[in-house]
């Protein structure tokens, strides 16, 4: 049993490999999202918060659950130190583990957060929640993750961090683009099954079926790509998510 991750393949979603692999698996950090636990770890949300997966669906509709991810948090805010000790010792349980099975192991961090405002400083939560420092401390392990950071894209990653862009009502095509250009991928949820392409501003772009799997990472994604993902959710929540921005409808 982990302190802070989650165990490999205990989740449905994350556990889907990508087709003709079998020897990868991933888990991550599910701390409650949005201000859930009266801490804000989602500081560009949209309308994304009142649908979210970790909130709406599956075991995360779940008290147990919930209690355990508001947990986690508090951890991390109230001893921010004792939470990065708690994660380093866990990642090298798993990376063993993964060892012992033959897998390479990958890793999501914001499962249902997103990632700090600023690359340097802040608090000590928010450098803990930089898991940049996690990637360059452990080489053997794949991070990944979605963001809806505005200017990320500019950060310095390490090679085996990879990034993808959340699209949202909120986002504008420049800082689409810029993720784009610098060989990131960028997902956008749509109300049906994805198109094969999607347009941001005057280009198309190729659209990748992002719940085959959850390995975002260029190895199965390759990149300048759009993550084409499925609402999962009732159909009034999908009609408020179409209505609010986040949701696209997909041309017949």
């Amino acid at each position: 049993m982990y302190h802070i991750i989650s165990e490999p393949n205990g989740n449905a979603k994350l556990s889907r490999m990508p087709d003709g692999v079998d020897d990868v698996v991933t888990t991550g950090i599910a701390i409650a999202p949005a201000s859930i636990g009266g801490h804000e770890v989602c500081n560009w949300r949209g309308s994304c918060a009142a649908l979210c997966i970790g909130i709406n669906t599956g075991r995360n509709r779940m008290k147990n659950v919930r209690d355990a991810q508001i947990r986690r948090k508090r951890i991390l805010r109230e001893n921010p130190e004792a939470f990065r000790y708690l994660v380093i010792e866990d990642v090298e349980r798993y990376i063993s583990w993964s060892e012992r099975n033959l897998m390479s192991p990958y890793f999501r961090p914001h499962m249902y957060s997103d990632m700090p405002e600023s690359p340097r400083g802040g608090t000590p939560e928010e450098r803990v929640r930089d898991y940049r420092w996690l990637a360059r401390m452990f080489s053997k392990l794949g991070v990944y993750g979605y963001t809806k950071h505005p200017t990320a894209y500019r950060w310095k990653f390490p090679v085996n961090y990879s990034l993808t862009y959340s699209w949202s009502e909120k986002s504008n095509v420049r800082t689409a683009e810029a993720y784009l250009k610098r060989g990131h991928n960028v997902s956008v949820v749509f109300a049906g099954d994805p198109p094969g392409r999607f347009d941001i501003g005057r280009s198309s772009y190729k659209v990748i079926d992002g719940d085959a799997h959850d390995y975002r990472v260029k190895r199965f994604d390759g990149q300048g790509n759009i993550i084409g993902l499925k609402f999962k959710g009732s159909a009034a929540s999908m009609l408020r998510g179409i209505k609010s921005g986040f949701v696209n409808e997909v041309e017949k």
